[in-house]
């Protein structure tokens, strides 16, 4: 998250707070040194590295698509290959969201049974599973319950977990996943994966738009290196088509009779 957005992420940070959700174990990219203390105030770790980390301009974007919105697109590429490459299984989200519970429970319990092992052969609680967000860029490091000794493995037929964005245009399909929110388990389909993106940050400039990279690669994934994505649903993810178009699910949400994990504007 660069500076003019730093607003996001503190709203993101209240919903934690308010739902319950612990911040320690959670890394936020920063766009400058200058938020790392304010990052770091609200809960959360904080990386800025200025030899390493690309330039980004301080402001907010000013509209969808803008030089300060492409620039950032950077951070949401590099940042989700980086927590791969070390091994960590990821979940990437942009900061225009609110959390009502950790989807982490949804995710990391897929598959886990006492006396299984992952790839890495490593206890949850003795290594630090990592997600990553952005808009750019906030990491989660998950501990695990010391308590259990789970060890840990993802189910054999699942690389990626998708959000849908709700929009059913051309660029989106086949999926219609959104590029803002998903989680991948660390192994080399997925490290593949993201780094087809980081490597096409050149043509990201040429379409404007992350969105479209994340499709066009999520697509040659499926053949080139046999990804195996599942899509999460819209009642469990809601996205902003949900706000725009979907008002009684709208005020369930705040009559508490719908549920769902997040809310991604």
């Amino acid at each position: 998250v660069n500076s003019g957005e730093i607003d996001l992420f503190a709203n993101f940070a209240c919903s934690c707070r308010e739902s319950g959700v612990a911040m320690t174990n959670m890394l936020v990219f920063c766009g400058s040194a200058d938020i790392v203390p304010l990052v770091e105030a609200m809960g959360a770790l904080a990386i800025y590295h200025e030899p390493s980390f690309a330039y980004v301009s301080k402001m907010a974007n000013y509209e969808y698509l803008d030089n300060v919105f492409v620039d950032m697109m950077w951070f949401k590429s590099f940042s989700v290959w980086l927590l791969l490459k070390l091994g960590y299984n990821t979940l990437f989200q942009d900061v225009d969201l609110v959390w009502f519970k950790n989807p982490l429970d949804l995710f990391l319990n897929v598959g886990v049974q006492p006396g299984q092992s992952n790839q890495k052969n490593m206890l949850i609680d003795e290594r630090l599973l990592a997600q990553i967000q952005s808009n750019d860029d906030v990491a989660y490091l998950d501990e695990g319950e010391s308590t259990s000794r789970l060890r840990f493995t993802h189910p054999k037929e699942v690389d990626a977990f998708l959000s849908d964005d709700g929009q059913r245009s051309l660029r989106y399909t086949p999926f219609y996943a959104n590029s803002g929110f998903y989680f991948l388990f660390a192994n080399n389909r997925t490290e593949y994966f993201a780094w087809t993106i980081m490597t096409s940050f050149a043509l990201l400039h040429i379409t404007g738009s992350h969105q479209n990279i994340f499709t066009i690669r999520l697509i040659e994934g499926l053949d080139l290196s046999q990804l195996r994505p599942k899509l999460l649903t819209l009642r469990q993810f809601p996205s902003g088509v949900k706000y725009n178009h979907d008002k009684p699910f709208m005020r369930g949400i705040l009559d508490r009779h719908e549920e769902p994990y997040l809310f991604h504007m």
